[in-house]
């Protein structure tokens, strides 16, 4: 059954490292160093996010979403530098049309979702074994929000927020003034000359 990714949001999350090899630190020493993904989607809406921890088996908890993916999705890996933005280290690349032909729709956006299978890193600029990366991914239908309407409706509560709190103080000033309600301060005081 083929569906097509257009009207759809793809997420794309626990996106998983195997078998990365340990890196040289500044010092000479080889470890596990903190990796940083960047997942984009048709070249664009690229996201961020680090590893929950270090290891050969690295994990990233973030869920990323792309709203009309078409072309292809891509997540590029960094070794985290606490002084530079990162040293790139590979990536993968997966045709959105691909994922759409092996995925379920879900309207709901809850779902487990569907694992890729592992895919080396391309480029890979690292010593030993070439490492991989997979993801688990679903599509569902595309949830709009009218932006216009929305701020529509903020102006017009901050709008009525405002009117509360007129009517509350005219009402304040009005009881400590000594007039009661639907009375004007004038009915209140005796005139000279009245009875």
């Amino acid at each position: 059954m083929s569906e097509t990714a257009s009207n759809k949001e793809l997420h794309i999350f626990d996106i998983c490292g195997h078998g990365f090899p340990k890196f040289h630190t500044t010092f000479g020493v080889k470890r596990h160093n903190h990796l940083s993904i960047e997942v984009a989607c048709d070249g664009a809406h690229r996201q961020r996010s680090d590893t929950i921890g270090q290891g050969s088996e690295p994990q990233w908890s973030q869920t990323f979403v792309f709203g009309d993916p078409s072309g292809s999705v891509s997540i590029r890996l960094f070794i985290k530098h606490a002084f530079s933005g990162g040293e790139f280290i590979g990536e993968i690349q997966e045709e959105v049309a691909k994922l759409a032909l092996g995925s379920t729709t879900v309207n709901n956006g809850v779902d487990g979702g569907q694992r890729t299978e592992p895919q080396p890193l391309r480029n890979f600029t690292g010593d030993g074994p070439t490492p991989s990366i997979s993801f688990r991914y679903f599509f569902s239908a595309k949830t709009s929000l009218n932006v216009a309407g929305l701020d529509e409706m903020q102006r017009a509560k901050e709008a009525a927020e405002k009117a509360i709190v007129k009517f509350n103080t005219a009402t304040e000033n009005l009881d400590s003034s000594g007039s009661r309600y639907g009375e004007s301060a004038s009915d209140n005081r005796s005139s000279p000359g009245a009875p």
